[in-house]
């Protein structure tokens, strides 16, 4: 699982393993590595950076880019700061006044984290994740709680995407379909079939991806179809 930040030109690298990395590629070594403390594999990766701003004050949507949250198999999100880094030195343990990089730990989610995104929409900036489980839950980093949750499905949630402009999240399953929702929980639209081919249902989602800009969501199945969604275009009389 990856995050890259274009400006800071780091490299975010985390899964299989007892440490989360982040890697300059300016200078091609690792900087830092955090223990993240568990033994569940990490599933999701998200920072602050925006790189649709990447020169202004906005760019790290209100927390910049040495925040980290990290979504695990085991459903906790664990949020990490970088600046109170252990450094990349093997064998080198913490010494008496190093703080631990690990901020807080979320754990309110019952499984495996499908994915994490970070959010600024009418300047609240939040964090929002789903579990296969089906929740999606909204988090402000200052809160031990969430500050919501919505019950987007019942059946396995496989893949979730938040548009990075407009308040909405598409989630997929298994059950061949692909629902469009407000994040606050208000149902939009269900996708079930093809429309290019009439009676033909979509195949079991994989993954899911917005458009930065458009209002455009593309779907991939296990059928190995990829499917390209937008709304309707209105009638001009």
């Amino acid at each position: 699982i990856c995050e890259w930040q274009q400006m800071t030109g780091t490299l975010i690298a985390g899964g299989n393993s007892k440490n989360l990395h982040c890697w300059s590629m300016a200078e091609e070594k690792c900087k830092v590595a955090l223990d993240i403390e568990t033994d569940a594999c990490i599933t999701s990766l998200a920072t602050a950076w925006d790189e649709d701003n990447p020169m202004t004050h906005t760019a790290y949507r209100g927390m910049g880019p040495d925040i980290i949250v990290a979504g695990h198999s085991d459903g906790t999100l664990k949020i990490f700061d970088i600046r109170m880094k252990r450094p990349a030195v093997s064998g080198e343990r913490t010494r008496g006044g190093r703080r631990n990089p690990m901020v807080s730990t979320f754990s309110e989610h019952g499984s495996w984290i499908v994915d994490t995104s970070f959010t600024s929409y009418g300047g609240k900036y939040e964090v929002v994740s789903g579990s296969v489980a089906g929740d999606i839950r909204a988090w402000d980093l200052r809160s031990p709680h969430s500050l919501r949750a919505i019950e987007a499905q019942r059946s396995p949630m496989t893949a979730l995407s938040v548009h990075k402009k407009i308040p909405i999240a598409a989630t997929g399953s298994h059950a061949q379909f692909i629902k469009i929702l407000t994040l606050e929980g208000e149902a939009l639209q269900v996708a079930r079939f093809h429309e290019e081919l009439p009676g033909h249902r979509i195949g079991p989602v994989s993954c899911l991806e917005f458009h930065k800009q458009k209002l455009v969501l593309a779907a991939g199945s296990t059928n190995s179809y990829v499917s390209i969604y937008q709304p309707r275009q209105p009638l001009i009389r």
